[in-house]
């Protein structure tokens, strides 16, 4: 009976951030909604069954890999400088950032790194 309410929530917050025009507002409003009903415990939102995360995950390869052209490849080429620009920036400001917090709060170097990391560093 929960993977029905969760189902009915997921349809209720998409169907209002598409309302809203919210960007990706079928992924977000259901995302929110259910986030929100896991928080406030109104219902138990049950755990996915085991292979459906996969499943989903090739699903959504699929419809993103399906909006692939060759023009939007030929655009990429003009935009290697300015990706490779902000992810030096992001890698620099990470960087600086987390041996800044080490030495003025005495955190270990690692920790504050890691933490300053956008994402987390894979180690």
């Amino acid at each position: 009976m929960n993977y029905i309410w969760t189902l009915l929530v997921a349809l209720l917050g998409s169907a209002i951030a598409v309302k809203l025009k919210v960007p990706a507002g079928a992924l977000v409003g259901a995302l929110m909604a259910v986030g929100s009903m896991n928080c406030l415990q109104l219902f138990e939102v049950p755990t996915p069954p085991q292979g459906m995360k996969f499943i989903l995950q090739v699903g959504l390869g699929i419809l993103l890999g399906a909006t692939i052209t060759t023009d939007a490849l030929a655009g990429l080429k003009d935009l290697w400088r300015p990706a490779l620009f902000c992810t030096t920036i992001t890698l620099f400001t990470g960087i600086a950032s987390g041996l800044a917090i080490s030495h003025w709060l005495g955190l270990e170097r690692l920790t504050a790194l890691l933490a300053s990391a956008p994402g987390g560093f894979p180690i």
